[in-house]
């Protein structure tokens, strides 16, 4: 267990959480105990990751950037896009309503393009946003491409004469069909398409035998080229020419160049392991068992990077345009290692790593970054960092400046739909003790690590009085320390010592804090002033709270006394911003007339009621109009309540987080909090609720602190797992 915190000591417990993403999540072993004598030790950095909970994200037909560098997608019906913050923004367009989009594909110039399940309609998105569709008539485009001067293009069925053709549709909205075929027994059914020179549109028709491949124009010419392979892909090229290869993601044994005439040639050797093709030139590999890997470059005779022999399986190999590197991954038999090959040839291994295995599928993020193997190694712009995520964490990714978007697969989750996590870390740390009054006591360490003018102690046995003195404390500029009803625990006597106040607060009668308690404290501080702030119940202890510390208040908060969970939430936005907590019977139907009473006395010009009807009534909220107008933040349960709240108020690059089931934890972690204008985000205790996560993520903080020991939060919530 954690030791007792002794001053300028805090506990603070900074998990290793590693995020093992794709597999199940086995249990981490904690580091020690940091030393008495260690004053911080260094957060964790944590990428975390969450799945968006909007209907529409839940079923995806088509994932890609869009013309203003956004992820676009379709859930079928509709159009969509996500800003920042993860806004989700529909545009309609003419048929949404009744049309299912089929594909979606970006343009060259960044507009988008895309089609209809009945395939007569295509969509166009201009770079500047605005959606426009234009029918096709008698004509069903099956399979969409575009090429090179952004056209879109398609081939498929006239459905009208009975016969197979192409549809272009220029930017300008200009359409051109062909019809090339008149039956179904000479149609060009293709498994793909491909742009090519001169605007055609390429495929390879699956019911020829030996394979062909084939390339419409819109003059009305078919190409017909030899058996190409059955594994082709597209690849990177000159504009005049097809460029193929027989492996996925540009790379295969073979590379194919086509003309506008169907002329093959092959530039790199049939004996080639490997090839990469960048805009600007082409790599490959040659060797043989046992000898070294050669890699050339095809506009250099002369270039030659060697890979060692004794790695004989190639893992897959990107580009790096910022820094003109070349990366591979190969294996040994036992771990594969990533090395990067400069322009000279130099080749320098960077990575060994089961992940590095993963790589390949790359992608260049906008600040000139490498992201590879779904994401899991990111290189940085200068190729001087390497980064590794582990496990995959789904498909299709898009980069956009704010982090990565993807298509959320597998065992990482069970929503399903898309994913999003930033392109930086988060540091997260964890602070607790031994116990409540422990943790208490390292909060106020954290956050007031000198002294402290005044310092608030409240009953750690039962809420309600904390509620009203944690937003207090912050607002007096002190931190609010727990007590037990009938002795004051050492921790709390260690640090309210070493804290030196020139006053004291306590919170709560007799019944909640002793007389002995109260003894004691003045034993410790006896040039403290030492007051008694309380009443006859939780409200009129409240009442007592609020009125002694706030003379006006340009924001009052309500909320109910009678549970915690949204008064813990409520109590942290308000100190933030120098505002009160007034507790009610939120079950009744009025307020008391002394609690109408102080809240109309502290001139408010607006009220915050926390909770929805079923925690603060209908009929108070009627009552409190009569003073100030009044915002309800309430929600389906207590985290979405705790984000409407947390999300009310600006807050800081910092974020908390404590237990939503527990609450002596977030009583002194409030405070905490409304001092450095933060959010404070409710959890359960083995992973973070989908609402809450979306918002703590989106809110983009640098870092993260954890009120609460392993048993409130666990490794999964240090790792900012998701429910």
């Amino acid at each position: 267990m954690p030791t007792e915190p002794t001053r300028r000591s805090p506990v603070s417990i900074l998990l290793a959480a590693a995020m093992v993403v794709g597999l199940v999540l086995a249990p981490l072993a904690f580091p020690p105990q940091a030393p008495a004598s260690a004053t911080n030790a260094p957060v964790v950095p944590v990428y975390p990751r969450i799945v968006l909970t909007d209907p529409s994200t839940t079923t995806l037909g088509a994932f890609v950037k869009g013309p203003d560098g956004r992820p676009w997608y379709t859930p079928g019906r509709g159009l969509y896009s996500i800003g920042l913050g993860g806004v989700i923004v529909k545009h309609p367009y003419a048929g949404d309503a009744t049309s299912t989009i089929h594909q979606l594909q970006r343009s060259p110039d960044g507009s988008l393009w895309f089609s209809n399940d009945y395939g007569n309609l295509l969509g166009h998105v201009t770079v500047d946003g605005t959606v426009h569709v234009y029918d096709l008539g008698d004509f069903e485009v099956i399979n969409l491409t575009v090429t090179a001067d952004g056209t879109a293009a398609g081939n498929g069925w006239f459905f009208a004469a009975n016969g197979w053709g192409a549809a272009w549709v220029s930017p300008d909205g200009t359409i051109t069909k062909v019809h090339f075929a008149a039956s179904a027994a000479d149609a060009i059914t293709p498994n793909r398409l491909w742009p090519g020179p001169g605007n055609s549109i390429w495929s390879v028709p699956t019911a020829q035998s030996p394979w062909v491949l084939k390339g419409m124009f819109p003059d009305g010419h078919v190409v017909t080229a030899a058996d190409p392979g059955q594994n082709i892909y597209l690849t990177n090229g000159p504009a005049d020419k097809l460029s193929l290869t027989n492996q996925p993601d540009g790379r295969g044994t073979t590379l194919i160049e086509v003309d506008a005439n169907g002329v093959e040639t092959s530039p790199v050797p049939t004996t080639a392991h490997w090839i990469e093709r960048t805009p600007t030139d082409t790599f490959y590999a040659t060797g043989s068992a046992g000898s070294p890997t050669i890699i050339h470059k095809l506009s250099d005779p002369t270039f030659a990077a060697t890979i060692p022999s004794n790695f004989l399986g190639m893992s897959g190999n990107c580009w790096q345009a910022s820094t003109h590197t070349l990366w591979v991954s190969y294996g040994d038999g036992t771990q594969t290692t990533l090395f990067s090959v400069s322009d000279t040839g130099s080749v320098v291994p960077r990575l060994s790593d089961a992940i590095a295995s993963g790589f390949g599928g790359c992608l260049d993020g906008p600040d000139g970054s490498l992201w590879s193997g779904y994401f899991t190694i990111r290189i940085s712009p200068d190729d001087t960092k390497i980064e590794t995520r582990y496990g995959t964490y789904g498909t299709t990714p898009i980069v956009t400046p704010d982090g990565l978007w993807y298509v959320a697969v597998g065992p990482v989750s069970t929503h399903g739909g898309l994913g999003y996590t930033p392109t930086e870390p988060v540091d997260v740390g964890q602070t607790y003790g031994a116990d409540r009054y422990a943790t208490a006591a390292a909060i106020a360490t954290q956050s007031y690590p000198t002294t402290a003018p005044v310092v608030f102690i409240a009953s750690g046995d039962n809420f309600p009085d904390a509620l009203s003195a944690a937003p207090a404390a912050a607002k007096a500029g002190g931190p609010l320390l727990l007590t037990a009803a009938n002795g004051l625990p050492a921790s709390t006597a260690t640090e309210l010592k070493a804290l030196s106040p020139s006053k004291v607060v306590l919170v709560g009668g007799t019944g909640a804090l002793s007389a002995a308690v109260e003894t004691r404290i003045k034993q410790i501080v006896p040039r403290a002033s030492v007051v008694r702030t309380s009443g006859a119940d939780r409200y009129a202890t409240a009442r007592a709270v609020v009125s002694s510390t706030f003379a006006s208040a340009g924001t009052v908060w309500v909320a109910a006394g009678a549970t915690f969970p949204d008064s813990l939430s409520a109590a942290a936005a308000a100190g933030s911003t120098g505002s009160p907590v007034v507790l009610v019977d939120g079950a009744a139907t009025t307020i008391d007339a002394k609690t109408l009473d102080l809240i109309a006395a502290l001139h408010p010009t607006s009220i915050n009621v926390a909770g929805a009807t079923g925690a603060v009534s209908a009929g108070i909220e009627t009552q409190l109009r009569s003073i100030a107008p009044v915002t309800r933040y309430g929600g389906a349960d207590r985290y979405a309540t705790n984000v409407a709240i947390a999300q009310s108020v600006p807050h800081s690059v910092k974020a908390f987080v404590a237990s939503g089931l527990l609450f002596p934890d977030a009583l002194s972690g409030a405070t905490w909090a409304a001092s450095t204008h933060a959010p404070l985000y409710l959890s359960q205790r083995t992973c973070l609720p989908n609402p809450v996560l979306n918002s703590l993520v989106q809110g983009a903080p640098t870092s993260v602190t954890l009120l609460g020991g392993p048993g409130a939060l666990n490794y999964n919530v240090a790792a900012l797992g998701q429910c």
